[in-house]
């Protein structure tokens, strides 16, 4: 089993605040606590971060260090929100080694010292800043690598899997439909036709075949759908002495990069057969596979109803942001309902957050009810979807928030559309105009 460290004590924590006033990341202003304007509260703005990881495979592991220095207040340092997710990232780790937070805790405590000013905790107040650094989980992965996302069809025309998912009432999405089966006229093959093709057997991913579906994670994750599977056609060649044969093998469908994005389909397969003398005398063509789909709800969830409607539900908030945080029912945001969006190339995959809150006055118990959030292009295409659910211990209260990642390969300027539907309502729609900057 995998090692893991007990949380620092209450003392210590009260310790690390009363000798600190801001976060330790270089020129960032952000207080440790900041003020509620209207109730004149103190509200958590921080959290408690290991120098080196409390959990073996952490950030900054190290093995030599016994369970009381890992918990000590010398291996630990406080940040504000944004900067707390940052430096423990998969991808930031080179950047922010344990030497370079070290620095930073001590430019902290220096800071303290010519200030005088920090944070007088209460033991309620430090053990509920443990409670929020620190969540326990009751799966924990070490040093590996988890696939949730769906494998693409393994045979030309076979259709992908379905996305796995994880998380209190998530879902694994479906598996995409296998292709038909075809002649060089469009009609069906008989059921005992030969269709096994040994000689593409080393081809991955085969052509023809559905992308799989994406992975998800979190409360009511879904996962994506695999893409349905391209044609296999298959019968004889009418050819003559001299006809020339154009081959052009269309691309399996794709799996998603980004979340919630749908993919591109595959390309299709093309037979072009020529006379000798250049003359185009047929086209043959089987459909390529399909790219994985998302964000589709389960047949068994409900969607919002006229009733639903009648009794008050709303979406009362959506909007971009660059960071934030729920917690003790508030919402806590940086860089909030930007309107503009820049980028330097075309296409640019990017992944936007999202915030959305939905009101209600009463909400009759019918089941999980499912709504989508969904990107569309300037255009009218939709790029990208995530399933978002209100199940029934949701609907005992009168609001629910979501911040999700929606992703997509921006690929023109332009107004793009980010709405809230479920069943055939729009629920709410904002706009965000992307810009190519020179």
């Amino acid at each position: 089993m995998a090692i893991e460290h007990p949380h620092p004590t209450t003392s210590t924590v009260k310790q690390l605040y009363a000798h600190a006033f801001r976060c330790a990341y270089p020129g960032c202003h952000q207080p440790l606590y900041s003020e509620d304007t209207l109730s004149g509260a103190w509200v958590l703005n921080s959290r408690i971060c290991h120098i080196n990881a409390r959990s073996e495979g952490g950030p900054r592991w190290d093995p030599r260090q016994s369970a009381e220095d890992n918990r000590a207040e010398s291996n630990l340092v406080l940040m504000c929100l944004e900067h707390a997710s940052i430096i423990d990232g998969p991808k930031a780790l080179d950047t922010y080694p344990a030497e370079r937070l070290l620095a930073w805790k001590r430019d902290q405590i220096a800071e303290f010292q010519q200030l005088r000013q920090g944070w007088p905790l209460t033991n309620s107040m430090a053990e509920a800043a443990i409670g929020v650094s620190f969540t326990d989980v009751a799966v924990a992965i070490h040093s590996s690598k988890l696939q949730l996302g769906g494998g693409g069809g393994n045979a030309p025309g076979a259709g992908g899997g379905g996305g796995g998912a994880i998380g209190p009432h998530a879902r694994a999405g479906a598996g995409g439909p296998g292709g038909r089966r075809l002649d060089f006229e469009g009609n069906p093959l008989p059921e005992d036709w030969e269709t096994d093709l040994p000689e593409l057997a080393d081809i991955h991913p085969p052509p023809g075949s559905g992308g799989g579906g994406g992975g998800s994670v979190g409360p009511g994750a879904i996962g994506g759908d695999g893409g349905g599977g391209g044609d296999f056609v298959r019968d004889g060649l009418p050819l003559e002495a001299g006809d020339v044969l154009e081959i052009e093998v269309g691309a399996a469908g794709d799996p998603p990069r980004l979340p919630g994005q749908h993919p591109p389909h595959g390309g299709d397969s093309i037979i072009r057969i020529r006379s000798a003398e250049g003359v185009l005398k047929r086209v043959i063509r089987a459909e390529g596979g399909q790219g994985a789909r998302a964000g589709r709800l389960p047949d068994d969830w409900a969607t919002i109803s006229d009733e639903d409607l009648r009794s008050g539900f709303s979406i009362s908030a959506l909007f971009p942001v660059n960071a934030a945080e729920f917690r003790e029912g508030l919402l806590f945001a940086i860089g909030a309902g930007w309107v503009r969006y820049e980028v330097n190339t075309l296409p640019s995959e990017t992944v936007w957050g999202i915030v959305c809150i939905a009101n209600w006055e009463n909400l009759s118990p019918r089941g999980t009810r499912g709504l989508q959030l969904c990107l569309t292009d300037p255009v009218g295409t939709e790029v990208s979807r995530i399933a978002l659910a209100i199940t029934p211990e949701d609907a005992s209260g009168t609001t629910l928030m979501w911040r999700v990642g929606l992703g997509a390969p921006l690929d023109r300027v332009g107004r793009w559309s980010i709405s809230v539907q479920s069943g055939d309502f729009l629920l709410s729609r904002i706009g965000v105009q992307v810009n190519l900057v020179d």
